[in-house]
Protein backbone atom coordinates (compact mmCIF):
# COMPACT_ATOMS: atom_id res chain seq x y z
CA UNK A 1 0.00 0.00 0.00
CA UNK A 2 1.06 3.72 -0.88
CA UNK A 3 2.31 6.06 1.53
CA UNK A 4 -1.20 8.14 1.03
CA UNK A 5 -3.49 5.39 1.93
CA UNK A 6 -1.76 4.00 4.93
CA UNK A 7 -1.56 7.59 6.37
CA UNK A 8 -4.89 8.29 5.63
CA UNK A 9 -5.89 4.63 6.92
CA UNK A 10 -3.71 4.56 9.87
CA UNK A 11 -5.31 8.35 11.09
CA UNK A 12 -8.68 6.89 10.47
CA UNK A 13 -8.25 4.11 12.47
CA UNK A 14 -6.22 4.86 14.90
CA UNK A 15 -8.33 7.72 15.80
CA UNK A 16 -11.70 6.13 15.88
CA UNK A 17 -9.65 3.98 18.74
CA UNK A 18 -9.86 6.40 20.88
CA UNK A 19 -5.92 4.85 22.08
CA UNK A 20 -4.23 8.71 21.77
CA UNK A 21 -3.86 12.14 23.79
CA UNK A 22 -6.02 15.12 23.54
CA UNK A 23 -2.76 16.63 22.50
CA UNK A 24 -1.91 14.05 19.91
CA UNK A 25 -5.71 13.64 18.71
CA UNK A 26 -5.61 17.36 17.34
CA UNK A 27 -1.83 17.20 15.97
CA UNK A 28 -3.09 13.86 13.74
CA UNK A 29 -6.60 15.35 13.25
CA UNK A 30 -4.94 18.85 11.74
CA UNK A 31 -2.40 16.75 9.72
CA UNK A 32 -5.29 14.61 8.35
CA UNK A 33 -7.44 17.84 7.15
CA UNK A 34 -4.43 18.77 5.65
CA UNK A 35 -4.19 15.59 3.53
CA UNK A 36 -7.20 15.83 2.48
CA UNK A 37 -6.83 19.72 1.72
CA UNK A 38 -4.22 19.22 -0.43
CA UNK A 39 -5.92 15.94 -2.14
CA UNK A 40 -8.60 18.76 -2.76
CA UNK A 41 -6.68 21.61 -4.15
CA UNK A 42 -4.20 19.09 -6.66
CA UNK A 43 -7.23 16.65 -7.81
CA UNK A 44 -10.45 19.11 -6.95
CA UNK A 45 -13.03 18.50 -4.07
CA UNK A 46 -15.32 16.84 -6.02
CA UNK A 47 -12.62 14.54 -7.44
CA UNK A 48 -12.86 10.83 -7.08
CA UNK A 49 -9.92 10.23 -4.66
CA UNK A 50 -11.24 13.30 -1.88
CA UNK A 51 -15.01 11.18 -2.34
CA UNK A 52 -12.89 7.76 -1.96
CA UNK A 53 -11.32 9.29 1.42
CA UNK A 54 -14.38 10.61 2.58
CA UNK A 55 -16.54 7.20 1.80
CA UNK A 56 -13.91 5.41 3.84
CA UNK A 57 -14.59 7.81 7.17
CA UNK A 58 -17.78 6.57 7.51
CA UNK A 59 -16.01 2.66 7.94
CA UNK A 60 -12.51 3.06 8.33
CA UNK A 61 -12.76 -0.69 9.04
CA UNK A 62 -13.60 -2.08 5.65
CA UNK A 63 -11.30 -3.19 3.58
CA UNK A 64 -13.13 -2.46 0.43
CA UNK A 65 -13.22 1.15 1.01
CA UNK A 66 -9.51 0.75 1.88
CA UNK A 67 -8.90 -0.24 -1.50
CA UNK A 68 -10.87 2.46 -2.69
CA UNK A 69 -8.91 4.47 -1.51
CA UNK A 70 -5.64 3.02 -2.52
CA UNK A 71 -7.33 2.78 -6.23
CA UNK A 72 -8.08 6.30 -6.66
CA UNK A 73 -4.62 7.59 -4.91
CA UNK A 74 -3.41 5.36 -7.67
CA UNK A 75 -5.58 6.28 -10.64
CA UNK A 76 -4.72 9.99 -9.98
CA UNK A 77 -0.70 8.93 -9.62
CA UNK A 78 -1.00 11.06 -5.85
CA UNK A 79 1.73 8.64 -4.72
CA UNK A 80 3.89 10.04 -7.20
CA UNK A 81 3.81 13.75 -6.01
CA UNK A 82 5.85 14.99 -3.63
CA UNK A 83 3.82 17.41 -1.60
CA UNK A 84 0.92 14.80 -0.86
CA UNK A 85 3.53 12.23 -0.16
CA UNK A 86 5.59 14.68 2.37
CA UNK A 87 2.17 15.61 4.34
CA UNK A 88 1.40 12.08 4.30
CA UNK A 89 4.66 10.99 5.63
CA UNK A 90 4.07 14.22 8.02
CA UNK A 91 1.15 12.66 9.45
CA UNK A 92 2.73 9.25 9.57
CA UNK A 93 5.30 10.48 11.48
CA UNK A 94 2.89 12.18 13.78
CA UNK A 95 1.08 9.03 14.10
CA UNK A 96 4.38 7.13 15.13
CA UNK A 97 4.53 9.78 17.64
CA UNK A 98 1.78 9.82 18.99
CA UNK A 99 1.36 5.58 19.36
CA UNK A 100 4.68 3.82 19.17
CA UNK A 101 4.65 0.68 17.94
CA UNK A 102 1.04 0.79 16.42
CA UNK A 103 0.27 -1.42 13.19
CA UNK A 104 -2.02 -1.75 11.09
CA UNK A 105 -2.47 -5.06 8.86
CA UNK A 106 -3.99 -4.51 5.17
CA UNK A 107 -5.33 -7.07 3.59
CA UNK A 108 -4.71 -7.02 -0.33
CA UNK A 109 -6.83 -8.85 -3.11
CA UNK A 110 -4.67 -9.57 -5.55
CA UNK A 111 -7.45 -11.01 -7.85
CA UNK A 112 -10.44 -8.84 -9.29
CA UNK A 113 -12.85 -11.59 -8.38
CA UNK A 114 -11.13 -13.70 -4.92
CA UNK A 115 -9.38 -12.56 -2.01
CA UNK A 116 -5.71 -14.06 -2.12
CA UNK A 117 -5.11 -14.78 1.64
CA UNK A 118 -2.58 -12.40 1.98
CA UNK A 119 -1.45 -9.95 4.57
CA UNK A 120 0.64 -6.81 4.70
CA UNK A 121 1.81 -5.45 8.00
CA UNK A 122 2.58 -1.85 7.75
CA UNK A 123 4.48 -0.56 10.91
CA UNK A 124 3.63 3.15 10.91
CA UNK A 125 7.09 3.85 12.05
CA UNK A 126 8.05 4.24 8.97
CA UNK A 127 7.03 2.29 5.66
CA UNK A 128 8.18 -0.87 6.17
CA UNK A 129 6.21 -3.87 5.44
CA UNK A 130 6.18 -7.98 5.50
CA UNK A 131 3.72 -9.68 3.66
CA UNK A 132 2.37 -12.88 5.55
CA UNK A 133 0.80 -15.50 3.08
Amino acid sequence: MDPITTAIVAALTLGATGGLTDTAKTAVSEAYQGVKVLLAKKFGAKSAVVEAVTHLEAKPDSLARQQGVQEEVIATHAEQDDEVLTVARHLLSLLSQAAPGAQIIQHIDHGAASYSGSATVYNIQGDQHTTHS
